[in-house]
């Protein structure tokens, strides 16, 4: 196995399927779409290294008026929508993946309901956040030791654990989030692909990519991994497949199926290890 591939998924992500054809080719990966689900995917994955050095070297720091405000409007938004979920709890313990300078914690810190914290790779956003006095740690959510079952709310955008590994990295918010608690995420979603087969830039990403989910494989992909799925949807004019899923309860963590990302020579999964439980 080269260095620069990581692992080969031998058969569909999402439903197991073994049965696919040629789709396209992106760049200089091809692209296999599944015959049972229609999920579009690649065979050989990038290392983690790889993605993570170009996400960074793709990623914008520069953004307009209009972005910034458009941003606030919609995590206001998300915010009173949370707020009136957890009624009940005086304090709702939060998590923001790919929190960038802290647009959104610095909303979550001027409300008193919430207990928040973000995690951001890029370095320049990461001491903004920091300057701000906000809580705010330059990691990924799968090399960051948190506790089982810490969080009622995560939202997680766009970042590389969806481009590596999304399997790995939707089990470790599943891990993270408490019995009754929400999670947002968008997943990559599949008709960004003309465009990037075009070599246009989609958001502030402009790499190979590797999954292209649709609403429908969306909701599989996610129910497999012991999420409850409470909305599935492409936001209109939308790059991904938005989508707010708590967990399924009285499951076993050992009753996950996992089988993404098998390494070919070891035949082991790079996806989390140990005997750990979901509520």
């Amino acid at each position: 196995m080269s260095s620069y591939c990581s692992y080969t998924n031998h058969a569909c992500p999402v439903c197991r399927g073994e049965e696919y054809h040629f789709f396209c080719l992106n760049d200089s990966r091809p692209l296999k779409r599944c015959t049972d689900c229609g999920f579009v995917y690649a065979s050989e994955i990038p290392s983690e290294e790889t993605v993570v050095a170009e996400y960074l070297r793709c990623y914008s720091t520069e953004r307009s008026r209009f972005w910034r405000w458009r941003q606030r409007t919609s995590y206001r938004w998300q915010m009173r929508v949370v707020r009136a979920l957890f009624l009940r709890r005086r304090k709702i313990r939060t998590l923001h993946l790919n929190a960038g300078e802290g647009l959104f914690l610095e909303q979550l810190d001027e409300h008193r309901g919430f207990d928040a914290m973000g995690l951001e790779l890029n370095s320049g956003e990461w001491e903004r956040g920091r300057d701000k006095l906000l809580d705010i740690h330059q990691a990924t959510v799968e090399s960051i030791s948190l506790r089982d079952q810490t969080f009622d709310f995560i939202h997680a955008a766009d970042r590389p654990g969806f481009y590596h590994n999304p399997e790995r990295t939707c089990l470790e918010l599943h891990r993270l989030l408490a019995p009754g608690g929400l999670l947002f995420l968008s997943l990559p979603r599949m008709e960004k692909l003309p465009g990037i087969l075009r070599g246009e830039e989609w958001g502030e990403i402009q790499f190979e990519q590797c999954w292209h989910f649709t609403s429908h494989n969306a909701a599989l992909f996610l129910q497999r991994l012991g999420f409850r799925t409470h909305l599935v949807r492409v936001p209109r004019g939308g790059s991904s497949v938005f989508a707010i899923v708590g967990k399924q309860s009285n499951l076993e963590w050992s009753e996950i199926p996992r089988w993404v990302g098998v390494d070919t020579e070891t035949q082991e999964s790079p996806s989390i290890s140990g005997d750990r439980r979901a509520a």
